[in-house]
Parts: C-alpha cells; structure tokens; sequence
C-alpha cells in the first residue's frame, strides 16, 4: 500500500500536470501538437519583407453581442463591418495563440480556429487589408497572403515543401528526443539517490517515451483536428496521464519499483519534459 505521504505527492504532481496542461502555448517535449500555419506576404504577387506591419487572426464566433474586439487596437478595425450574411461576426480568438512575422513568413500557432481570416496593417501606409474566410487543412498549414490595391487581401493555400509536409513526424521525433534527455536525467538522479540500478530504469523511461509520445500526439492530434481547442485539450490531458501510468507501470514492471515510487518517478519526469519544452518554445 501507498503511505500517505506518496498518496500526497503523487496527488500534488498530477495537479501540478494539470495545471501545466492548461497553460497557453505549444511545446516541443511530450505534450502534443498543436495546429500551426505558415502563411507568405505578397502585394500583387511579389513578396513582401521588412515593414511595419501589425496582424490580426480573426475568428467566427455566431455569438457575439459586442466586446473588446480590437485587443491590439489596430487603427480602423473597429470600424468596419466585420458580419458576414452567414451570421458569422469575425473577431480575435479568446483562445490563446501566437502571431510571429519572420520576414514576410507569418508563423501561427496555438489554439487556432477552423475557419479564419487575417487583418494586416502598415503603420507606415496608414494602409488596413482585410482577407478573404479561409480553413486550415489538418495541423500544419501553408497559405499565401496577397495584399491587393483595393483594400482586400486574398488568403489562397500554397503547396509546402516534403519537409513542411511531414512537420508533424519531424517534431514528434524532437519531442521524443527532448524528452528522452530530460526523463533519463530525472531516473539517473533517482538511481544514484536511491543506489538502486540505472540499467532497467533508463530502459523503462526509453520505452515508456516510444510508446507514449506518439499516443499523445495521435489523441490530442485528433482532437485538434476533428473537434478544434477544446476538445484537442482535453483529449490531449486524458493522453498525459494515460501515459504517466504507462510509463510508471514500465518502471515497475521493468525496475521492480513499486508502483506508487514508479507513478512519482513518471509524474515528475513528464512534468519537467513538458515544462522544459514549454520553455524552449
């Protein structure tokens, strides 16, 4: 049986992955993906570079009685009439995510929504573009953004490259690398904490990585895709603790530990993968 004391350990860490499930953002170490879109700027078919520009990622939202729709006050959105026939009002998301211009390549990511639209403005224009509606098709998204004369801006799908369009086993494999490190580190400082074997112990945590990363990711995959940000999140939780047992119960099957050692030996070492990853992200 558990002693109490490891009952509250135990109990205190699944809260504390919990609570790191529910912070904002995307992370390279064994939490799942993610949607992401890389869209390329363009006036009237050349590309653009180098300039002042502010962005927007708008959002259907068939509720809307008014708010702060404006949230980075870029001059004269709040003026334009943003209701679609459809009953769509497009607004910014409430869910978190992140605008990044890299040189005329915007990187997109977090919880994003189904169907979108995009506001660019120069400040040094004094110029305000608003795009056509737009979906993203699976996690990883490649669009063109041409900015046009009359105001408008065409979003149009772009073919990626073989390696955009196998991001997904690119960055599972990173993940499971990051991870990998992190968790060997952790059972190496219990080992010689503990002067207990490192050998079955460094073999649990590499085979509870190979069968738990890729589940996470195909679940909370899943669930982006089918069912967008909430349902990705919450199947992307059930994912995590599905595989902090599979992985605690390697360690007591493969290192003779007991299972409620094993459980805060996995609780601990997935926490500080997903935290490290949140980091580097």
């Amino acid at each position: 049986m558990m002693s109490k004391l490891l009952k509250r350990r135990c109990g205190l860490l699944l809260l504390a992955i919990l609570l790191c499930l529910l912070l904002p953002g995307s992370t390279l170490a064994d939490a799942g993906p993610k949607p992401s879109m890389r869209i390329w700027l363009q006036s009237d078919g050349k590309p653009v570079s180098g300039k002042d520009w502010r962005f927007e990622l708008l959002a259907c939202d068939e509720n809307w009685h008014g708010g702060n729709e404006n949230e980075n006050q870029i001059p004269g959105l709040d003026k334009l009439d943003l209701k679609d026939p459809s009953g769509c009002t497009w607004v910014p998301p409430s869910y978190p995510h992140h605008v990044v211009n890299r040189d005329g390549i915007l990187s997109i990511t977090g919880n994003l929504p189904g169907r979108f639209r995009l506001v660019v403005y120069s400040a040094s224009e004094g110029r305000l573009w608003v795009s056509n509606a737009a979906e993203r098709s699976g996690l990883f998204s490649t669009l063109t953004l041409d900015l046009l004369e009359d105001g408008t801006a065409l979003l149009s799908e772009r073919r990626g490259t073989p390696f955009e369009r196998t991001w997904s086993l690119g960055l599972m494999v990173a993940a499971m690398a990051l991870s990998l490190v992190l968790e060997i580190a952790v059972v190496l400082g219990y080992a010689l904490w503990q002067r207990r074997r490192w050998q079955p112990l460094i073999l649990a945590a590499v085979l509870g990585n190979i069968l738990s990363i890729p589940f996470v990711w195909l679940l909370a995959g899943i669930g982006y895709l089918v069912g967008g940000p909430v349902p990705g999140l919450v199947l992307l939780a059930i994912g995590e603790f599905v595989a902090v047992f599979i992985e605690a119960l390697l360690y007591t099957l493969i290192a003779r530990e007991k299972f409620g050692r094993a459980l805060l030996i996995s609780l601990t070492a997935n926490i500080l993968s997903y935290l490290v990853g949140l980091l580097l992200h």
